[in-house]
């Protein structure tokens, strides 16, 4: 949302997920840091460790 300040994002998603618990609903996040993860990491082995582990084609598509 580029109109909309950090600050913004971070209370409009946590009023959703309150929102979500209230409304009886369940609430699942992922947080993920990029930040030099697979710098030192064997692609090859790191990929088939995610295909083992059952991730969906689209998400390991993704990462790589």
């Amino acid at each position: 949302m580029p109109v909309c300040s950090t600050t913004y994002v971070l209370v409009n998603t946590m009023h959703h997920w309150h929102k979500a618990i209230d409304d009886g609903q369940s609430v699942q996040v992922v947080f993920v840091d990029f930040n030099k993860a697979f710098e030192h990491v064997d692609h090859n082995v790191l990929m088939a460790r995610l295909v083992q582990f059952g991730l969906p084609d689209t998400i390991t598509c993704w990462m790589f």
